[in-house]
């Protein structure tokens, strides 16, 4: 049991180059999950199990979220909170307390990660303007 990234290198249709899609890949007893990671929400921690959020979807996977965050820590998803891993893309507004999802969601930033948790988002802004 556990969770790793795969990448898929598709050529693609329309365009002359080829397109990389990262998903995560986790096996728990008998399921096994593949999900693109640009469509992780975010993920929960919630009694030693991690709750996977999409946005048509929810995944249960017994692992801790401590190991989901050495995997995905480098796919630009920022633990905001003991209880919270997020995709920063999917990030829509950043409040004082709180962060909102281009879901609608709502998730608190914890007072100890904030001042990381801006400068991580900054770092994310800037790599893609």
């Amino acid at each position: 049991m556990g969770c790793f990234i795969q990448s898929s290198f598709i050529k693609a249709q329309k365009m002359s180059g080829i397109v990389c899609t990262d998903y995560l890949i986790c096996q728990d007893r008998t399921d096994l999950f593949r999900i693109p990671l640009q469509s992780i929400l975010y993920l929960e921690s919630q009694n030693y199990i991690v709750i996977l959020h999409t946005s048509t979807t929810t995944h249960s996977i017994r692992i801790t979220l401590k190991e989901l965050e050495n995997i995905l820590i480098t796919k630009d998803f920022f633990r905001i909170h003991m209880s919270y891993l997020v995709n920063l893309e999917h990030i829509t507004h950043a409040g004082a307390t709180d962060i909102e999802l281009d879901n609608g969601e709502h998730l608190k930033i914890s007072r100890n990660r904030k001042a990381a948790f801006q400068q991580a988002l900054y770092n994310f802004i800037d790599k893609y303007t």
